[in-house]
């Protein structure tokens, strides 16, 4: 198993320091380096956390420390925050779709963490110094009022969708676990393996040519509306017999929650499908939000 060990203090002029080391599994020598992270002053508490997550979010995201496409598979992440690895607790992840963070501003900072990364390990550990096999030079990273997002591209939309724990818990459930509405809520006895395999599969759908727009009947959407705002995209994949809420907002497009279609109670007013070179049309059904 890797290893990706940081360690965040603060220092002079209110920046805090990332010391960081990557070991390809336990027993090797590390490369390690430092990064200064500045922490925009709308953040006001937790600031610590948050420039810990940011680090996190570099180190995984933009230097690929891991590898390119790996995610979190047999990677274990040791933290100095015990904020951080509160949001990021499996039990109520896969119980409440939401970790124990005792900070909104640090569960939302963590969101690429609990959704992307779900399947590393995720501990407090004391740092401990180490001989380097190599040392990077100091970046410097500044996290601004917002922040970062991890998203997928939606080829239909041709953008970016940022995946909420929310919808992220109703893919695995509903879709890729096919559990129904009486045991969807709870997914503490999936590995967590599956949410890596869930990921790469969502992805693959939100670029599949049989992923189509859907529209609601004026009732239901009214429901996501008044739950969601007026601004909800819904897609359909009928492959999957799954329906996405969307929400576009100030930073983009948001998949908030994951419905699937059953034979029961018909929400959609026109489910289209492809049949050959030809897109049909049917009465659908679908699932309660």
């Amino acid at each position: 198993m890797s290893v990706l060990a940081v360690s965040t203090d603060p220092v002079e002029g209110g920046d805090f320091i990332t010391r960081w080391k990557w070991k390809t599994n336990p027993n090797s020598r590390p490369v390690q380096g430092s990064l200064r992270v500045s922490v925009n002053e709308v953040h006001a508490s937790d600031r610590a956390a948050l420039a810990e997550i940011h680090a996190l979010h570099y180190l995984l995201e933009v230097r690929e420390i891991h590898g390119e496409n790996r995610l979190g598979t047999d990677m274990r992440v040791c933290l100095s925050s015990s904020a951080v690895r509160k949001a990021l607790l499996k039990g109520s992840l896969k119980v409440h779709g939401t970790g124990k963070a005792e900070s909104a501003a640090v569960g939302a900072a963590a969101t690429f963490l609990a959704t992307k990364y779900f399947e590393a390990t995720y501990e407090v550990q004391r740092w401990k110094d180490e001989e380097p096999k190599a040392v990077e030079p100091e970046m410097l990273l500044s996290l601004g009022p917002r922040f970062p997002r991890v998203e997928l591209q939606c080829g239909l939309l041709n953008r970016p969708v940022q995946i909420t724990r929310h919808a992220m818990h109703r893919w695995v459930g509903r879709i890729s676990e096919g559990l129904d509405r009486y045991s969807e809520n709870d997914l503490s006895k999936i590995p967590d393996a599956r949410w890596t395999k869930a990921w790469r599969t969502l992805a693959g759908v939100l670029n599949h040519k049989g992923l189509l727009r859907a529209d609601l009947l004026p009732e239901v959407a009214r429901k996501y509306q008044q739950r969601y705002g007026m601004s909800c995209v819904y897609l359909h994949f009928s492959d999957a017999m799954a329906v996405f809420v969307l929400v576009d907002g100030p930073q983009g497009l948001d998949l908030v929650t994951v419905t699937k279609t059953n034979p029961h109670t018909p929400i959609l007013s026109q489910q289209r499908f492809m049949v050959g070179q030809q897109i049909k049309t049917s009465r659908g059904t679908i699932d309660t939000p």
